[in-house]
């Protein structure tokens, strides 16, 4: 005959033999503290868990293996862990717990400790699962009546024959009682719970009763706003309050609506302290109606702040934000920031080149970057859930060896919408006047321009018109430093960029970005992140194809992508090369000389006459990515602490690939992607993460178009033969009718790679986590 187990003593005698041992695995000490006879733990195993993983069996136990760096055969160091038997005894009855507490009421445990030489020992525990206890019998009361009652009863007897587990239904019950409380029904509680465990059957017998209670309103909202000083009056008036809130008086009532207005004062930064809640029972009436009562603590409504920081790209960087909160009262928000880089080498505060050696020879970093904008944000727009904003700004922001933009004068009018928490869409409209600068031979190469009198007409003043629609879904546990969690993000872009000349081109650019962050250990987190991106011209653009603006081109290579590249130096480039003056022609049926025959250089057939560059004197400048139209890169993260001031330097290993494709020239293949590893260190300041990252590239140099501006001509007068761009690069032969051309100029040249490992090594300096 079977024994039936009351719900409440199903543990009674375990835990009272337990009492003071089943804490929270964790929370216990099991460092090695240099007593004689100790036995460090290398590693710690599971055998026979057919249902559960190890690192969940490892969670709940206090017994833990050295960290991974101690257990490195040659660097010996991190955090060492060592053996407590009697931690190790009560670990059996952890797990036997943990077991029980799922429906596994046989299951059993057993642990050995192997010697592993001298004092080291792994721990081993075999777990004998058995056969589970099966809800045969399933009661869920009281929820009939109620919207949504037969989807929230389908989801409690999902449980019916599988394991009686008290954790999973204890989430079930809890995400019924959150379904009834948004659905209306503010008085909702569980009113009764059975449960009855044969274990010589195996079967258990479930009943949960609920009483919704009425439907309930909002009856009345109150307000209690202390002001942020005494005695002063209000500087936020609570009508405006009232439109911040997403409820109102007689609409039902809903637990999420509090909590996302709630979210959502607090986001105005207006407030100290902000609290939305049902009012105390001895202030509701009778009936079905509610008092909502907000309490409110007013903070200052204006402030500044100012910040000052180094990066490899930017040199010293100074940014300074004016906030003023309740901008002519109603809550509106005035926002003035001001941003400078590349202080120390761009005019006119280059005082100090040396310290930014990597951006000597970058033409773009010769004056200061700036940002100057003022945005204006009022609190709503058809709702509180929607958020406009609009922004006028200036501008002047360099991408290393890539291009200038130059904007005199820009505006953004945008508008947010909270979808879900922490889940915003974003449409916004934005409009630039100014000009974009890019090397010369980024429009030879890939636009086919290399007319100089053309390329600086298409340099010239013009307007850059974008819509873009962007949506992200952050479900991190930390903004600056996430351990756990996810992010997507998905960014849609269609623009239009026009010359002075009346001429434009259209374009449709996506960007894809997923991110996970695992805890897998003691302070040690993974993360992982890919992207990819594609862009696509739609008409032709002053006779060239396929024309993208190069700021709306996609780049790879630096601190935030693959970090054994420099920055926007994995992916199409072309090399520039210093003027060479070695000239020679040859007429037709006249032998080449071996010199030039077996120069790696440039032959350029000259009407009737061959001319040759040779590039033996020629040595490379500059290179300048060109960007591409597809993108993919990813990255994989694992971060653990610092065995030394654990609390403030993180340490990492990583993994980087990707590349850039220009898919009118080339292939997408997956064949091509470039594989990075590196480590990195993070140390914590009171400005935030200050990170170091090197990483390893074993690759040779990116082959491409080499160019120099000369003349083909040079005997003649400078008016009658005008520099042009020239392609030296190895094996180039194109006959004078077709020069300049630049897709016909091959992508053979690529500058040796030094061999030292040194040399294969690249060194990034950054403020917070890569990705």
């Amino acid at each position: 005959m079977g024994r039936s187990v009351p719900y409440g003593l199903t543990l009674g005698v375990t835990l009272a033999a337990l009492a003071g041992v089943v804490v929270p695995a964790r929370a216990q000490d099991v460092t090695c503290n240099g007593t004689p006879g100790e036995l460090e733990v290398r590693k710690v195993s599971f055998a026979g868990n057919r249902h559960y993983r190890g690192g969940e069996l490892a969670n709940a136990i206090v017994t833990t293996p050295s960290s991974w760096f101690q257990r490195l055969p040659v660097l010996h160091f991190g955090a060492r862990r060592c053996l407590d038997t009697l931690e190790l005894r009560r670990d059996v009855y952890r797990l036997r717990l943990f077991y029980r507490q799922r429906g596994y009421y046989h299951s059993g445990v057993d642990t050995r400790v192997i010697p592993r030489g001298g004092s080291l020992v792994a721990v081993a525990f075999r777990v004998n699962e058995g056969e589970p206890v099966l809800i045969d019998s399933m009661r869920v009361l009281g929820l009939d009546s109620v919207q949504g009652g037969p989807d929230l009863v389908r989801r409690m007897m999902g449980m019916r024959r599988r394991p009686y587990d008290r954790v999973r239904l204890s989430g079930l019950v809890d995400s019924v009682m959150d379904r009834l409380r948004n659905e209306g029904y503010a008085r909702a509680e569980q009113t009764e719970k059975f449960d009855s465990v044969d274990t010589d059957r195996d079967r258990a017998t479930v009943m949960r009763s609920f009483a919704p209670g009425p439907l309930m309103r909002i009856g009345r909202l109150a307000f209690e706003i202390d002001p942020y000083e005494p005695g002063a009056p209000l500087q936020i008036p609570e009508r405006v309050v009232r439109k911040l809130l997403s409820f109102r008086e007689g609409k039902v009532y809903r637990q999420q609506d509090l909590l996302d207005s709630q979210r959502d004062l607090y986001q105005t930064e207006a407030y100290r302290l902000v609290e939305v809640s049902l009012a105390p029972d001895s202030l509701q009436p009778r009936g079905d109606s509610l008092v909502v009562l907000t309490r409110l603590s007013e903070g200052t409504m204006r402030s500044m702040r100012l910040g000052a920081g180094y990066g490899t790209l930017d040199c010293i960087r100074a940014q300074g934000r004016f906030t003023d909160r309740n901008f002519f009262g109603g809550a509106r928000r005035l926002e003035v920031n001001g941003r400078l880089s590349k202080i120390g080498v761009g005019a006119p505060l280059d005082f100090a080149r040396s310290i930014c050696p990597s951006l000597r020879d970058d033409q773009f970093s010769d004056n200061l970057n700036y940002y100057g904008g003022i945005t204006f944000r009022p609190p709503a727009l058809f709702g509180p859930r929607n958020i406009p904003s609009l922004t006028v700004f200036s501008e002047r922001r360099s991408e290393f060896n890539a291009y200038l933009r130059e904007t005199p004068f820009g505006a953004n009018a945008s508008l947010t919408r909270e979808l879900q928490q922490r889940t915003p869409l974003t449409v916004s409209y934005q409009v630039e006047f100014g000009r974009t600068t890019a090397n010369a031979a980024v429009f030879c190469s890939i636009f086919n321009t290399c007319d100089l009198g053309a390329i600086s007409r298409l340099q010239g003043g013009g307007s850059l018109q974008t819509f873009s629609v962007g949506v992200a879904r952050d479900r991190t546990d930390n903004i600056v430093d996430p351990r756990a969690g996810s992010l997507m993000r998905l960014d849609l872009r269609h623009g239009i960029s026009s010359l002075s000349s009346g001429s434009g081109a259209q374009f449709n650019k996506g960007f894809i970005e997923g991110t996970l962050y695992r805890s897998v250990g003691r302070g040690t987190t993974f993360a992982g992140r890919l992207q990819i991106g594609g862009v696509l011209a739609q008409n032709l653009f002053s006779g060239v194809s396929d024309f993208v603006p190069p700021q709306e081109r996609l780049y790879a290579g630096g601190p935030n992508s693959v970090r054994g590249y420099n920055q926007n130096e994995l992916g199409p480039v072309v090399y520039i090369v210093s003027n060479t003056t070695s000239f020679a022609r040859i007429a037709p049926g006249q032998p080449i000389p071996p010199e030039l025959r077996n120069n790696p250089d440039s032959a350029i057939n000259s009407g009737a006459d061959t001319l040759f560059l040779a590039g033996d004197t020629a040595r490379l400048q500059r290179f300048s990515p060109t960007g591409g139209n597809a993108l993919i890169v990813g990255n994989l993260e694992l971060r653990f602490r610092s065995p030394i001031y654990p609390e403030r330097v993180q340490l990492s290993t990583f993994l980087d690939f990707g590349q850039v494709w220009t898919r009118r020239n080339e292939i997408v293949s997956f064949g091509d992607l470039r594989f990075t590893p590196g480590v990195g260190a993070r140390l914590g300041t009171p400005v935030g993460l200050v990170g170091v990252d090197v990483g390893y590239r074993r690759y040779a140099s990116q082959p491409g178009p080499a160019f120099f501006v000369g003349r083909l001509h040079p005997e003649l007068p400078l008016e009658q033969d005008p520099p042009t761009l020239l392609c030296v690069s190895p094996g180039n032969l194109l006959a004078e009718g077709q020069l300049p051309i630049g897709a016909s100029c091959p992508s053979t040249f690529a500058p040796a790679l030094g061999s030292s490992f040194r040399s294969h090594l690249t060194l990034h300096v950054s403020i917070g986590q890569a990705f």
